[in-house]
């Protein structure tokens, strides 16, 4: 259900202005809205700019902060602290005490690093460059020659024969093949200046890659070496700014600390520019919820420069979104919020999607053993996750361990096991079979036409579900009319058509009948009567897209029986493997027993991991397509109050 939601308005002296708001984003209560500020500015009182240069420097301090602890992650001690919880005195004191001159430190070490890696890469870029040359002794320094040129160039072995042909033509000029490769041929020309032209003409012709060794000081070996010495000098300065680096990591977690800390300063003073404000007061209003106002009312006590009062919302607000639900259904409403909250108008569809959503995981999974694992595996991330993760990933937990309860049942109900075949069983395990099969009901590799007929009627049962919410609201919204036209005649149609054709009593085509009799006169009200009898056949057509989407539950038994086989086949595949290894000589009964044990594990947690994934998205597809389809719109926008917001710690 929605939460009932009230307007409060605070008004008070700036004294008490930054208690207040620390208070507020605390309490975690109040969603604060903004209020116009054209009287504000035309007063002199907006001080937005120097909120803005504020903000800039707070989110300046948070980069730097987060640049330092992306830098030192991977320095940091091995037993580092995880995600734990302060209390406020504490959690202030570490950032008091912080010292935040080493951020510019490790800013500066970050830099070195780079620079020296930056240059590194370039060493080895300049060897790599080198190394075909290596067979040149001569002092490159040395090759400024008065009447000869030097060329040292790459060239396509294909062209080779043809650029040789060319040189021996030109006098004064000598060419040398220093290294080659599968693709290229590296090269030394040298020739007399006076023929300078009719070289570089000729060379035009072919495609050439020419050499700058300017860089290089002596020979291209004393070069290289220079280079390899560089690198480890660069790489022994590399290891010791890591040395002292190691240090600094010992302020990883009050670095962390301290961006949470500092990001929930930068909320505090944000939301200053939501409030109204002169040189002495201050106005902010916001919206809560009637089961927080005593709450806020015993908070507001403890200043007397404050007032506040409470309203609801004036005609034409609209309030933000919050839902109530009990215990059971609010982990369900992780998935209404995937969709997209109700409106002030709508119905909370959570505990009217909960049951359905439910048990169509568990069909989908349909085996008891898997059940089980899904909900051991699913308490177990709940109890270890719930101080540090967020409320939706708390919740996503809770929906698997019911979904998990539902598909023990369901597996129950159709026998299966881990994908046992019961009737292969040993005698010793007769009173397991026999337990197993009173609780079978239906089993769907035996009966697959039964699952397939119950997984379309439990989707005709939603889809009329969903027409009925329809109708409610149309009647709560005193909309007769439109009730009375759509979901009630629809209503008559696929009710009618299902309970005639599954009990053969002709009588019953009655109601279909009528339903469509009612959408084709009553559909349009404007028009003539022939135009309103076209609309109207025209919305008739809309009994394929209904009968279209209960078949769309067809996909519970698709994925009903892939879960039952693929669970089958990994039994099967360890029994064949076992009595394959089994007869290797010494070694064949350990090896089986581990193979065996391994692949029945491994398969049987993939098998239970991908199923329940597609389980998730496809019983969630059917809940926002054919069911919400129906009824309902999601148009509301959720409740969001000013409050805390960790990501690495947590405040008690």
């Amino acid at each position: 259900m929605l939460s009932r939601m009230f307007k409060a308005t605070i008004l008070g002296h700036n004294p008490v202005k930054e208690k207040l708001i620390s208070d507020l984003h605390k309490a975690g209560i109040l969603e604060i809205v903004e209020i116009e500020k054209e009287a504000e500015k035309e007063a002199g009182f907006n001080d937005s700019d120097t909120l803005q240069a504020k903000l800039q420097r707070i989110s300046k301090l948070i980069e730097d902060l987060n640049y330092s602890a992306n830098f030192l992650n991977p320095f940091k001690p091995k037993k580092a602290k995880k995600t734990r919880s302060y209390t406020d005195e504490n959690y202030q004191t570490i950032t008091r005490s912080f010292k935040y001159n080493i951020l510019e430190k490790i800013k500066k070490f970050n830099q070195q690093m780079q620079q020296h890696e930056n240059r590194i890469d370039y060493c080895y870029n300049m060897i790599s460059l080198l190394s075909p040359w290596q067979k040149v002794k001569v002092e490159f320094d040395q090759m400024n020659f008065e009447h000869v040129n030097t060329f040292f160039g790459i060239m396509n072995k294909k062209k080779l024969s043809s650029f040789q042909k060319e040189i021996e033509r030109v006098n004064l000029s000598s060419f040398n093949i220093i290294h080659s490769t599968r693709d290229n041929v590296y090269f030394f020309l040298m020739y007399a200046k006076q023929i300078e032209e009719t070289i570089n003409e000729m060379m035009k012709a072919f495609p050439l890659t020419a050499m700058d060794f300017s860089f290089v000081r002596g020979t291209i070996y004393k070069t290289m070496t220079s280079f390899k010495d560089e690198i480890r000098d660069l790489e022994t300065h590399i290891e010791d700014i890591k040395e002292q680096l190691k240090e600094y990591a010992e302020y990883f977690d009050d670095i962390l600390i301290c961006v949470d800390y500092w990001g929930m300063v930068f909320q505090r003073e944000e939301i200053k520019r939501k409030f109204y404000a002169t040189q002495s007061t201050f106005l902010l209003k916001g919206w809560i919820q009637e089961k927080d106002i005593d709450r806020l009312k015993g908070l507001n006590k403890k200043y007397r420069e404050t007032d506040i009062s409470f309203s609801l919302p004036e005609p034409g607000e609209v309030p933000p979104v919050a839902l109530k639900n009990n215990p059971v259904f609010s982990p369900f409403e992780m998935v209404t919020k995937l969709f997209g909250v109700p409106g002030t108008d709508d119905v909370d569809p959570t505990p009217l999607l909960a049951p359905f959503f439910a048990l169509f995981f568990g069909i989908c999974l349909t085996d008891a053993g898997y059940g089980l694992v899904l909900l051991i595996l699913s308490a177990l991330l709940l109890f270890k996750l719930r101080k540090t993760k967020g409320e939706g990933t708390v919740k996503l937990m809770k929906v698997l361990i019911i979904s998990g309860l539902f598909t023990i049942i369901v597996g129950a109900i159709t026998g299966g096991w881990f994908g046992i075949d019961f009737d292969k069983l040993p005698k010793a395990f007769r009173a397991i079979k026999e337990f197993r099969d009173r609780l079978v009901l239906l089993e769907p590799l035996k009966n697959p036409l039964v699952l397939f007929i119950t997984t379309l009627a439990l989707g005709a049962v939603q889809v009329l579900t969903g027409i009925i919410i329809k109708l409610f609201l149309y009647v709560k919204d005193k909309r007769y009319y439109e009730a009375f036209s759509s979901p009630f005649a629809w209503f008559l149609i696929v009710s009618g058509i299902i309970s005639a054709m599954l009990l053969k009593i002709k009588l019953l085509w009655v109601f279909p009948v009528a339903g469509a009799c009612i959408i084709l006169v009553f559909t349009s009200r404007q028009g003539n009567i022939l135009v309103r009898l076209l609309k109207g056949a025209y919305s008739l057509y809309g009994i394929t897209s209904i009968f279209g989407d209960i078949l769309s539950y067809s996909r519970l038994f698709a994925l009903a029986l892939s879960t039952g086989v693929i669970a089958l086949v990994i039994n099967v595949v360890v029994g064949i493997l076992y009595q394959m290894i089994v007869k290797i000589p010494y070694v064949g009964v350990p090896m089986a027993v581990i193979f065996g044990i391994f692949i029945v594990v491994f398969g049987h947690l993939f098998n239970i991991v991908i199923n329940s994934l597609g389980g998730f998205i496809h019983t969630t597809r059917l809940q926002f397509v054919e069911y919400f389809g129906k009824f309902y719109e999601g148009s509301g926008s959720e409740f969001r109050p000013f409050k805390r917001e960790y990501k690495y710690i947590k405040i008690q």
